[in-house]
């Protein structure tokens, strides 16, 4: 997870001028979230390099301090400062979570900070170091232009209480972004040596991990290709539990910015959120859901998490989480309540794709919703199975609603609960609604 607040940046020289002091931003209208996502605002320092602890706890370095925040933006314990300020690259958290790893590339160190605020430890010096990914328990992988700006990136493996550093890997180009799956294979984003860099100029190499020995050392000859043809990479982080790779993707020639889940190639990758027009992303985090819940379009929320930070190196500063998010199902009318007209009404569904509604005996519905598996994404659903009364099938407009209307009789409170399986234009299911109660 790499900061893109670096040495030379606008950013950088707004922090050192003016410091930075925690705020609730305001909701990121401008970034956009792709259909079955939805965006929540963060608490954030701006203009910092920041990681987040397992009970939503941010730890930020400014350039001048390393803080503690609870989730909310209230200090919590200032761990460490420096006289000087320093442009920060990186913070990773270790899996114990006592202590950080931060880098940064002023005086090119890379420094252990305890979180019970006992101490600050030089690791190990690295030149032009730009981001990485934590290993093991014991190590941290850095990718880092430590030869200079002229030679090939280098790819490093740092000890987190030695701070012996083994380098692994050298590749053509500027210093690009690093991720690691559960298997332990690195994953890497190439950058082009033009700025800025042509389309379809970044690919993601995959590294086995059996072949991370450091003798030999690597090149991108050993590597696979895992996604090709991007417009950019700025930042990579892994969904442990899937192996799912997101890519932060800055194309500083058209301003565009977007969030991918890695495909074989741009065109085939999933997009998840495109930010706003001459922004930049960076400082992406993952948090795994609950299986089999997935991080995917239209799934709940506790499919995963995606934190990324942005920016327009001037005035905004922002975080932001990326959550699924699932169609919903409101019943709307005087019959909702008594003797009436009412209708069921989908919202924010696939478009263009068809809705199956189910119904369901109220009395025996359950909040804590089971899983089904169909062969596409997961569907959960509480009605009770051997009650439930399918259809009809109706098709989603090109906004993702569909509408049933029916009659109360005086008859219908309390009686039933109604959700909708959803299905994709292509007739992949993607998940279900929320539920409604009659």
């Amino acid at each position: 997870m790499n900061s893109i607040f670096r040495a030379g940046s606008v950013p950088a020289l707004v922090v050192a001028l003016f410091g930075s002091a925690i705020t609730a931003q305001v909701a990121t209208a401008q970034d956009t979230p792709r259909d079955g996502f939805a965006l929540t605002a963060l608490a954030y320092p701006g203009q910092a390099t920041v990681a987040t602890l397992s009970n939503g706890d941010v730890v930020a370095f400014d350039g001048f301090s390393v803080d503690r925040y609870d989730a909310t933006g209230s200090l919590l314990q200032n761990l460490t400062a420096f006289a000087n300020f320093k442009f920060g690259s990186f913070m990773l958290v270790d899996p114990s979570e006592t202590f950080v790893v931060l880098g940064e590339s002023s005086t090119q160190n890379l420094y252990r900070i305890e979180l019970a605020g006992g101490g600050t430890t030089v690791l190990a010096n690295l030149p032009n170091n730009y981001d990485a990914v934590r290993e093991s328990a014991t190590t941290i992988v850095v990718s880092a232009a430590s030869s200079g700006f002229s030679a090939d990136n280098e790819v490093w493996r740092v000890h987190t209480t030695t701070g012996v550093a083994t380098l692994l890997a050298t590749i053509v180009g500027p210093s690009g972004p690093v991720a690691m799956d559960a298997a332990g294979d690195l994953y890497y984003g190439t950058v082009g040596t033009s700025f800025p860099a042509p389309a379809g100029s970044s690919d993601i190499l995959r590294f086995d991990a059996a072949d991370l020995t450091g003798a030999p050392v690597l090149d991108a000859s050993d590597a696979t290709v895992f996604g090709a043809g991007f417009d950019g990479a700025g930042d990579l982080v892994c969904d442990a539990a899937t192996g799912n790779v997101y890519l932060a993707e800055n194309d500083f020639f058209d301003g565009s910015n977007i969030v991918f889940q890695v495909g074989p190639t741009r065109a085939l990758s999933l997009a998840v959120v495109d930010g706003a027009i001459f922004n930049a992303i960076g400082g992406l985090e993952f948090s795994a859901g609950t299986s089999p819940a997935a991080f995917a379009p239209f799934q709940p929320a506790f499919g995963g998490t995606l934190r990324y930070t942005t920016t327009d190196f001037f005035s905004t500063f922002e975080r932001t989480q990326v959550e699924p998010a699932r169609p919903e199902v409101n019943l709307v009318g005087p019959g909702v309540s008594g003797p009436g007209v009412f209708s069921v009404q989908l919202s924010e569904a696939p478009k263009n794709g068809v809705a199956v509604f189910v119904f369901g005996v109220q009395s025996l519905y359950t909040p804590l919703e089971l899983p089904f598996l169909f062969g596409g994404a997961p569907v959960f659903s509480g009605i009770d199975v051997g009650t439930a009364i399918i259809g009809p099938i109706v098709g989603t407009s090109a906004s993702g609603t569909a509408q049933l209307n029916y009659t109360n009789d005086g008859t219908l409170g309390g009686t039933a609960v109604i959700q909708a399986i959803c299905v994709d234009p292509l007739f992949g299911i993607v998940g279900s609604s929320t539920t409604a109660a009659l």
